[in-house]
């Protein structure tokens, strides 16, 4: 169930958006825990592992960060969130890294066929995406799960 702090701040879609989103984060045993900071922000984590953050900074602006980097062909909107952080850092971590660690990070390709590989293990910002991008939020957050459950990093 939604955090009450949670639920009182959110209106409308937003709502049932993130109503939708916790279920799922809750359904692969992830547990809100909300931070100590001035901002509301709670972080979703299981076995020591944060899969989601919801965060409403004191302007009353909603963000959503998830981390899904154990999946190789997420849709096209989780797809352009690759991008845009990749390009929020000026392309920093990307490419290939000396003594990276392989295949922990996120994949883009360009229409035009060039790609890279953000080495980032990090939480991406996913903004708001909306109800009809919860089936994929299942998706990817099983997928990450079963990653970690695996034993990998």
């Amino acid at each position: 169930m939604l955090p009450d702090e949670l639920r009182i701040r959110l209106k409308g879609s937003d709502r049932d958006f993130f109503e939708g989103a916790d279920a799922i984060f809750q359904r692969n045993g992830y547990v809100p825990k909300r931070s100590k900071t001035k901002d509301v922000i709670f972080v979703y984590r299981r076995k020591g592992k944060n899969v989601a953050k919801v965060a409403i900074d004191s302007r009353g602006n909603t963000r959503m960060y998830l981390k899904y980097y154990a999946i190789s062909d997420p849709d096209d909107y989780f797809r352009e969130r690759i991008r845009i952080v990749a390009e929020e850092f000026d392309d920093r971590y990307t490419g290939m890294i000396p003594g990276a660690i392989e295949n922990v990070g996120y994949s883009y390709r360009y229409p035009d066929g060039r790609q890279f590989f953000l080495f980032h293990s990090e939480m991406i910002d996913v903004g708001i995406p909306g109800v009809t991008e919860l089936a994929e939020i299942d998706r990817l957050v099983s997928r990450q799960t079963a990653w970690w459950d695996e034993g990998r990093l």
